[in-house]
């Protein structure tokens, strides 16, 4: 396996936390919309009963609004399009989340804290696609996230996090998915990331 497909590899478990996971809030009463493109490439599936008979080579346009209605909740929608060997492009999946802030480190307590719930459906296609990370057609999650911030200034300069979601779909097993991040801010110009995540289906 090259150095290249290594890369692509590493920066996938980032592009399957496209909800937001972090125990902070966006401005209060602003819209947040962000998009991303993410493509990937495996030549092989571990354990397939069938193998693949050629490279996969997948591509997938996500967009995302997201609005912080008041200081304690907040709200987003996502909307997923793929185009892969197995389907053409069109649309793979949706999703909504509610979350509640209980607790706000920035605003004096020893820690942030937040809780929520993600439902997400996901079109007949994609589900037989073996490059959907998806259980069943329609996934519900449970979420919490914990974190602390340290500020300089005006900017924060490093914070740590973690986030964990148990899940089920309407059918098949649950899943237990968890995060975990560091990262390091300078004066808002450039920013390191470490993190390490899991994902554990039970089926």
């Amino acid at each position: 396996m090259n150095f290249f497909r290594c890369a692509l590899i590493s920066f996938l478990p980032v592009a399957s936390y496209a909800l937001e996971t972090k125990p902070w809030l966006n401005n209060l009463g602003e819209f947040e919309f962000a998009s991303a493109y993410t493509y990937s490439h495996f030549d092989r599936v571990q354990n397939a009963s069938v193998q693949l008979r050629e490279p996969s080579n997948d591509h997938l346009l996500r967009f995302d609004l997201s609005l912080t209605p008041s200081q304690m909740w907040d709200v987003q929608a996502e909307i997923e399009f793929a185009a892969t060997p197995r389907q053409n492009f069109g649309y793979r999946s949706a999703a909504i989340q509610g979350r509640a802030q209980w607790l706000n480190d920035i605003a004096g307590d020893p820690v942030s804290w937040t809780t929520g719930v993600n439902l997400r459906e996901v079109s007949s296609d994609s589900i037989r696609d073996i490059s959907c990370p998806y259980h069943a057609r329609f996934d519900v999650e449970l979420c919490s996230a914990v974190g602390k911030e340290w500020s300089e200034k005006a900017f924060w300069v490093m914070r740590t996090w973690g986030n964990i979601g148990i899940g089920i779909g309407n059918q098949g097993s649950p899943w237990i998915s968890a995060l975990g991040v560091w990262e390091r801010n300078w004066d808002n110009h450039h920013r390191a990331i470490v993190f390490a995540s899991g994902y554990f289906g039970f089926g």
